[in-house]
């Protein structure tokens, strides 16, 4: 069950509204999917090995997409980004069971099939930004079975 708390003025928080995923939900980022305004998160959820969309409503309330997305063995972090360059919002997640990145392309508010991206072994982190200056969005990945990070530059 993943848990959000809304803030309030004065730095406390109020109390805590649930909402249930697949087992074992590991990360989490946040992004307006369908821009509609109103941010929407993105859970990687290692038991099943997908990734659960929850569609916000600004006024700090989600509804679960029903249908999951399949992604590698063992996700560990899931982020946005525009992958392809299209006007559609992308996902990147790293899996560390089979020593890949997932990417998930976007495609109105909903996710094609993924395709992965070997990295070395153990992906942790991903994190994405265009690190040579061409445009292309690329991929920098920790990976903790070899102390290296891998780079995978977009086309």
């Amino acid at each position: 069950m993943n848990r959000h708390i809304l803030g309030i003025v004065g730095g406390t928080f109020q109390s805590k509204v649930d909402y249930t995923v697949q087992t074992i939900p590991f990360s989490i980022a946040a992004f307006d999917l369908n821009q509609d305004t109103n941010l929407d998160l993105a859970v990687a959820n290692q038991g099943p090995d997908t990734v659960s969309i929850l569609l916000g409503d600004g006024n700090g309330s989600f509804v679960v997409e029903v249908t999951p997305y399949p992604v590698s063995t063992d996700p560990q972090s899931v982020i946005f980004l525009h992958a392809n360059n299209d006007d559609t919002i992308d996902l990147a997640v790293a899996c560390t069971g089979a020593s890949v990145v997932s990417i998930l392309l976007g495609v109105a508010v909903l996710f094609s099939p993924r395709v992965d991206y070997p990295t070395g072994v153990v992906p942790w982190m991903v994190v994405a930004a265009d690190f040579n200056q061409d445009t292309n969005m690329d991929l920098a990945v920790a990976n903790e079975g070899t102390n290296t990070i891998s780079v995978l530059f977009g086309t």
